[in-house]
């Protein structure tokens, strides 16, 4: 017959601290996602179509900087290359502007002509006052891997396409 009172509770050895199989297993299974998330988009950001997506998304905010100045200022604007020093810049009565890239990424212009070697200050493209251009552009190259920037004659959009490499197949 039980009591009642303090004496008839039944005690328990003290639990020990710690956490159960189920716990261990849930917090190894969020950490396997987020890693299996987190190191592609980290080796993705080492590869170089991310380094030449970054340094072409500067080169078209140029040029359709330079389209827009053409049509507000009405005035004929150019988009310059310096080979050696890997710059771009448009420059002119109304200001300008210039960006530099990086030094492992190689550039070329893409025009009919072949730029002299020593040349620093080459003519990549030019916009006219009612936003054509001459249809020039800009191709950039790291690793294999090319992108081409080039501006509509008619239009002077400036459109960006991946190009094969030598050798692609």
């Amino acid at each position: 017959m039980p009591k009642d009172g303090p004496a008839s509770c039944t005690t328990y050895p003290a639990a020990k601290a710690g956490f159960t199989l189920v716990e261990l297993l849930v917090v190894i299974v969020i950490i396997s996602v987020l890693a299996g998330i987190g190191i592609p988009t980290i080796e993705s950001m080492t590869s170089p179509k991310y380094a030449l997506r970054k340094q072409g998304r500067s080169v078209m905010k140029l040029m359709a900087e330079a389209r827009a100045t053409a049509m507000a200022q009405k005035v004929r604007t150019e988009i310059r290359v310096n080979p050696q020093t890997k710059e771009l810049f448009f420059a002119g009565d109304f200001g300008g502007k210039s960006i530099v890239l990086d030094e492992e990424i190689a550039i070329d212009v893409l025009t009919g002509d072949e730029p002299d070697k020593e040349s620093t200050n080459v003519l990549a493209v030019a916009f006219a006052h009612f936003g054509g251009s001459d249809g020039g552009g800009v191709g950039l190259s790291k690793g294999g891997v090319r992108y081409e920037f080039a501006a509509d004659v008619l239009t002077g959009r400036v459109t960006a396409q991946r190009a094969k490499e030598a050798g692609d197949d």
